[in-house]
Order: structure tokens, then sequence, then C-alpha cells
């Protein structure tokens, strides 16, 4: 109250100020204008304004819907009440004026579908707007990205089609039994721009039982061919999936085996390798909870709950040297709201939390002898976050930072003190649809200050779907009693060029015939990549160095090695990953075997980031890590002992992840930018980041194979709509609440997790509840959210846990960011329909 200025207010002065207000026309049809609670921004910085760039003021955020513009008013129209223009802007307290003000507008087919044709987000002398074709039965069938809508065009990379099962629909999508079905999806025509790259972007063929379930998933382009084939039992479980054919490396071929009395998951084998098969290996307690887990390489986690089903402890057998002694960890729950209070780990130590009355997280008492504290502003974002010591070995700030948004909720200014350097100071522009276009970062020094200017253009038509086209960074240097000050001006741009299927065609890229990067110029030097058959990763090599990983059952990273090459190719290292149970993310093991005889196991805080990471076996030996607000590993604390610690470690990267121009701190450990989601950056060079199912480089801001789901970003590479400092894309699938297609698949997994028992992830119910649930039985899904809806949504879970994932992409390029998994689910908001209701623009929230 008193940092907002409202203390001296009356209760429902504050009340007021304080509240989201909503206000609706009088039969309550239309939601008309919203009002957030007030809050400190930071507004953009416009030249003549009286605001001084960088200082907070006091605003509301201020939404205003218009309804039904172009409506036919003869009764031909099919909808009514529908938004055509959402503009969301700041009203800065004192002040009846909107400023920074964000407008996206949608045209319908009125008469016809009934359905959204196009939605354009406002952007000056360069909006962007994609389009949907549909055909009689109101099912999209063509999806033009924005370089294709500027350009007029729809027979191009660009754009997107999408075929159904049909009577009649010809060669191969006749059907009555499937009618209604995806049948195919693809390219509205070649590749241009790429030069001697393959000119053809994938087309999926999907074929499917008689009972619907998923058969054969062809993806098809440039003369190279993946088939993946689905086999099932009586009952519509999954007994075996294999992936032939395409460019890569060969997968495991899963197979899963069920309890005979319960029907759940007990094992996911690799048959392809004989005799010895990896095999994963699951138990359940009574009420059905997953009670141990054993990874394709033995190590195992035995789990206990508490009466309301909440973990109590987890064993981890992860001592080589004493494979029969688990480490035990025990979390305690507070008992009137049962969040969790405690965590006892066995070798880090201690970690408290106490929460505030919503239930958010407020403070951590970590080892070492060092506490959290954050709080959030009035609109839930969290604005503050401190580490501080409490004197033994570390006393004071060990790390702090502060951030203020703009009304949108981006960081607009960062502020970054720690007692390892003189600290750092940030300041971010985004355009109108709210990409990053620059950084002013200032570093204090004792001699002085330096502020690094860091530009990101979007130009053009990659600009228009959302690809950095250019880059400078320049940078000046402040004496001490100089008042710290940035370049008025860019430095040098260097330029970006892509094709039409947002490939980047600069020098030294080539791809593969179904589009991941397999040469790329990075500033280790150039990295030649080799994948498995599903897009995962399998090999990479710089110059004299490479490094190979291998797949699990479950198609996670299992383990890799390193080799150096003097003549020939000689291992230098080999580790190995283990995981606790299903779920999780393919990259976030909970401890890995070194190489020897060592062993590496994560401790993640009761705040949810990685917090430290120890050894097998010696107590009060650790590593603690404190992450940032935006989870980047900023400090690396070691530790000899619970009070003693011999080592302390600063970290720090651009937005994108890279390592700053000229910065001579420590070598980067394997997790450094967003390392407290544990994205690890532990590959040659540290020159790429591992995110989730696909390659990330720092360097250019971008994946380096496609998107596994159709509109799960910008366009096929993109990270995160080019706004890394908010928005996240951790499993390389869907940038965090980034349009319809990822909101769909995570209300399917709501919706099952909440209609299922088991803790071990949904993977334990889901192939009970979930692929039986894809085959329809007594059709109750498919009777909420429909039947291809149910198909999809549940298929895709269900094979992604427990046999492998390795037809996720698959799945959803079948369903081509049209078929809805579910639509509101967790609010009950059922729809039943065959597709997704709303525009395919990869941009709408």
């Amino acid at each position: 109250m008193i940092a907002l200025g409202l203390a001296d207010l009356a209760t429902a002065q504050r009340a007021d100020l304080l509240a989201s207000v909503s206000i609706y026309n009088q039969d309550g049809q239309r939601l008309l204008e919203q009002y957030g609670p007030v809050h400190r921004i930071v507004l953009p910085d416009v030249p003549g304004s009286p605001v001084t760039p960088g200082a907070p003021v006091l605003a509301r955020e201020h939404a205003v819907n218009v309804y039904d513009q172009g409506r036919p008013s003869d009764g031909s129209a099919i909808v009514a009440d529908q938004v055509t223009q959402s503009t969301v802007g700041a009203r800065v307290i004192g002040s009846d004026t909107e400023v920074d003000v964000r407008t996206t507008s949608t045209t319908f087919d009125w008469t016809a579908s009934g359905q959204p044709l196009t939605v354009t987000r406002e952007n000056g002398a360069s909006d962007i707007t994609t389009k949907t074709a549909y055909d009689a039965q109101a099912r999209p069938v063509r999806i033009d990205m924005p370089s294709a809508v500027a350009n007029s065009r729809t027979n191009g990379a660009d754009s997107s089609f999408t075929t159904y099962y049909a009577a009649g629909a010809g060669s191969p999508c006749t059907s009555t039994i499937l009618d209604g079905l995806v049948c195919q999806s693809g390219p509205g025509g070649a590749i241009t721009g790429g030069g001697s790259n393959p000119t053809q972007r994938i087309t999926t063929t999907t074929t499917y039982t008689e009972l619907g379930l998923l058969d054969t998933i062809a993806d098809a382009a440039n003369s190279s061919t993946r088939t993946t084939d689905t086999d099932y039992d009586g009952a519509g479980r999954v007994t075996l999936v294999t992936v032939t054919g395409g460019v890569g490396a060969a997968v495991p071929t899963a197979s899963p085996t069920y309890s005979t009395t319960t029907g759940r998951v007990l094992t996911s084998v690799d048959t392809s390798v004989s005799p010895n098969p990896p095999t994963i290996t699951r138990a359940y307690d009574t009420l059905g909870r997953l009670s141990s887990y054993i990874d394709a390489d033995g190590g195992k986690t035995e789990t206990t709950y508490t009466w309301l089903d909440q973990v109590a402890s987890t064993k981890q057998y992860s001592n080589p040297a004493a494979p029969t002694v688990p480490n035990i960890t025990t979390y305690g729950y507070s008992t009137d709201r049962q969040l969790l209070t405690s965590l006892v780990d066995p070798l880090a130590g201690t970690f408290n939390a106490t929460y505030d009355p919503v239930g958010q997280l407020i403070s951590q008492a970590m080892p070492g002898g060092v506490a959290l504290a954050q709080a959030e502003d009035p609109t839930g974002s969290w604005i503050t976050r401190t580490y501080t010591g409490n004197g033994s070995p570390y006393s004071g700030t060990l790390l702090g930072e502060t951030v203020v948004e703009n009304i949108h909720g981006q960081w607009r200014t960062r502020v970054r003190g720690d007692n390892l350097t003189f600290g750092t100071n940030q300041r971010y522009d985004y355009d109108l649809v709210g990409r990053l276009t620059q950084a002013l970062d200032t570093t204090a020094s004792a001699t002085g200050s330096t502020c690094v200017r860091r530009d990101y253009t979007f130009t053009g038509d990659g600009g228009l779907n959302t690809n950095r086209t250019g880059y400078a960074e320049t940078s000046l240097t402040s004496g001490k009693d100089s008042a710290a000050s940035c370049p008025a001006s860019p430095g040098s741009t260097v330029s970006s060029t892509y094709d039409t299927a947002d490939r980047i065609t600069n020098s030294g890229y080539l791809y593969d015939a179904h589009g991941r990067t397999s040469t790329a110029p990075l500033p280790a030097g150039t990295a030649s990549i080799d994948y498995y058959r599903t897009d995962m990763v399998q090999r990479q090599t710089i110059g004299t160095n490479r490094q190979t990983w291998t797949l699990d059952p479950g198609m996670r990273l299992r383990g890799w090695t390193t080799e150096t090459n003097n003549g020939t190719w000689t291992q230098t290292a080999a580790k190995t990953n283990h995981y606790p149970g299903d779920g999780g993310g393919g990259d976030s093991p909970t401890w890995i075997n070194e190489s020897g005889s060592s062993v590496t196991r994560n401790v993640t805080g009761i705040a949810g980031d990685l917090a430290a990471y120890t050894d097998a076996a010696t107590a009060n030996v650790f590593w603690l890590q404190l992450t940032t607000l935006h989870g980047d590993v900023g400090q690396a604390l070691h530790y000899t002992s619970a009070t003693t610690s011999d080592s302390a470690l600063a970290y720090d990267t651009t937005e994108y992840g890279a390592k700053k121009t000229g910065t001579t701190g420590p070598a980067y450990g394997r997790y450094a930018w967003l390392g407290g989601k544990q994205r690890s950056i532990e590959t040659v060079a540290n020159s790429l980041i591992l995110m989730g199912v696909r390659l990330y480089n720092p360097a250019t801001g971008r994946f380096l194979s496609t998107d596994p789901i159709v509109g799960g970003s910008a366009n096929a590479y993109d990270y995160a709509g080019q706004d890394p400092i908010n928005s996240f894309d951790l499993d390389g699938k869907c940038k965090k609440g980034f349009g319809w297609a990822c909101k769909a698949g995570t209300a399917t997994k709501k919706f099952i997790k909440k209609h299922c028992k088991g803790v071990g992830g949904v993977g334990a119910c889901v192939v009970i509840g979930g692929v039986a649930i894809a085959a329809l039985s007594a059709l109750a899904l498919a009777g909420a959210i429909g039947l291809v809806g149910a198909l999809a949504g549940a298929f895709e879970v269900a094979i992604a846990i427990f046999v492998g994932g390795i037809i996720v992409g698959a799945v959803i390029a079948l369903v081509g960011g049209l078929i809805v998994t579910a639509q509101k689910l967790s609010d009950g908001s059922y729809r039943r329909t065959y597709y997704n209701p709303r525009p395919a623009d990869p941009w709408q929230m």
C-alpha cells in the first residue's frame, strides 16, 4: 500500500483501485470493458513525453471489446455477439487518456461458417494477419501465415491445408466410416527462397482403425517418408509403436505391458534390443498411486503418500557404492491449507517455506543459512526476489532483483545486484505485438559503467512471421564520476534472411528432408547435428569434439557420451540420466551418473526451481543454486559443510540466453539460463541448450527443428514469440499460454488428471483411462469434448507418457492445429465439436 501511495486512502477507495472490474451490456452477453488493479508500470519511451524513461507510474490495465463490426443487418448472419476488435492499454491514474495500446481485429464469415476469417494484430505499418478458410461444414481447410496474407497467396509453403475423410473425398481420403476425421495435412506449395535446401515441407497422412484409433501416420517430404505404426490389443490399449523410414537414427521400439487385474501400465520395453532390452518398470499401491519406478538403467525411486494423496517421501537408490541404501527425502505440509512447508533432503539439508493469504510462496529458508524472499504486485506478477545470508558463511544480500512491467505484463526495467559483482540494470522495449526490440544493459564496475545496446528488428516477409531479420549490438562506457548513459543509436546490423518455410537462409545453414537444421554456424564453430527419426537430437559435432545422446523406451534422453578426435574418435566421458517417473519433462533427470563412479543429484526446492545439487553420499557438500525471477541460475555457492563455503560463482546472460559479449566470468555449468527449470547447456562447447524435445540456439533465439505442435508459436522455429524475457517454451512444444493449440493439450491433461487416480504423472491412469478413452468405450469423454478431440487428446497423452512420445509430433501435426482436444475443460465449459472453432492464429491467446 505504501509503495502504491494508497496507505492514506479510505478502505473503500483502496478496494476500488485494487479491484478487477468487468463491465457488461444490459443483457450480460457482451463483456464491454475490463479494468485491472492499480499497479506500478513503466510506459514506452516516447519522444517528448513528460515521463522520464524507465520511471514507474501508477496505472490500471484497460481492455475494451467492440462487437459485430461488419455483421450483416439483413438477417443472413448465423452468429452474433462476436468480438471484432479488442484493445488493451494503460489508464494512468489521474489521466483519461489510454497509452501503450495494443489492438487486435477479427473478421468473420457471418453467413456461411460463422467462424473467424482473419485475425490482425496492429503493428503500425506492418500489421500481422493470419487467415483461415473453411469448407462447407465450417471446418478449417487452409491457414495462411502473415507472409502469405501480405502477398495474397494461398499456394506457398507459408500456407497449410487440411483434408478430412469423407465419402468421395478422393484418394487417399475416401471413407464413410472415418467421415470427419483428419486425413491429410501439409503445405500449400513448395518452399521458395531456400537455395539448395530441400523444397518441401512435410505432408502428413493418417489412417485409423475401424474404431477410430490412430493406425499409421506417414510424414512425407523430399522423397523421404517416416511412418509411425501403432498396434492395439482387444481392449484398445497400445501394445507396440514402431517408427520406420525417414531421416535419422533408429529409435527404440516401444511396447507397454499391462496389469491383468488393474489394467495399469507395468512396463515399457524397447523390443528392438535383444537380449536384455531396456525396460521401465512401475508398481502401484492399493490406491493405484505410483509407488515404485525403475528407469531403463536400473535407477529406482520409491514414493509414499499422505492420506490426502500428497507425496510424503521419496527414496532414491542413487549411490552406486551402496545400491541398496536409499537417499530418503521427506515432505511436510501445513495443517490448515495443506501447503508444502518443509522439504528435508538427506544430503543438501532442509527447506522451509511460508505463504501469503492466497497461497503464494513468499519465503523459503534454504540450506547453508540462505533465505529467499519474494513479492508480487497487485496483478499477481512477481516483481522482487532477494537472497540473504544469516552470517554463516554468508551475510547480507547475496542476490537481489526488482522488475517493473509494462501494462501488458512484460518486463520494462530490471535491477540486479549481488555480492559478487557491482550489479546490472536493464531496460527493455517491445513493438506493438509484444516482440522484444531493444535491450539497454548497463553493468557497473569500480571504474564506471558500461551500457550495451542490443537491437532486434523484424522486417519484410520474414519479420511478419516473427523471424528476427536484424540484430545490432554496440556499447558505451562512462567514467565513475559520470552518469551512466547508453548509445543513442544502434550498432552495425547483422541481417538474416528466411525462406517461405521460415528456415533461416544465412550462409552456413543446411537442412535435411524433414526441415531439421543439419549444419549451423555457432559462436564456437560450425556445428553438424544429427537427429533421431522422431526429431530428437542424436549427435552434435563441432570440429574435433562431438556429443552423442541415447534414448530410453520413454523417448527421453537416456544418456550421452563425449568424444574427441585426434585421428580417431576417443571417448572422454559417458553419463546417464535417471528419472523418478514418467512425467516432469524429458530432459529433467533427478540424478545423473557422471563419468566414473560420481553421481550428481538435482534437488528441487519448495519454490519449484532447481535449488541445489549434491553427490550421492556426502551430507552437507553441495552446490546451492540461487535462481532469478526469470528462472536463471544467478549464483552457485559451493558448500563443504553446512556452514562453510569455498566457492561462489555468478552467472549472467543476454535475454536470449547467450553469454554476454566481453564477459570473463566462469565457464557455464550444466545449468545457467533457465537453469532453475533444468534446461541443460551441456552440449558441445555449451553452444546449444537442450529445450525439451528440441535443440535451442541462444545466439539466434531459434529452435533447430520444427515445432511438433502446429501453431505452438509464431512460426515453426520461433522461440516464445520472440519475447524470451516474459514467455517460455521449456519443452520445445509450445510457448506457455500461446494460442489455443497449447491450451488444448494442457486442458486435456487436466481433464484426465481430474478423472483418474495416480500420482506418477497422468501416465498411470491414462493408458487405462486414456487409450481406452481414445477407444471411446461408452463415449464418455467424447460427449464432453468431441469425438476427435477425445481421440487426439487422450491418445497424445497416453502415447507420450507410456510408449515414449515418439508420435507426439505426428499426432499433433495430424491435428494440424485444427482439432480441439478440449475447450475450457478446467472451468467446465465443454464444447462438442470436431474442430477448433477459434481462428488458427498463433498470436491469439
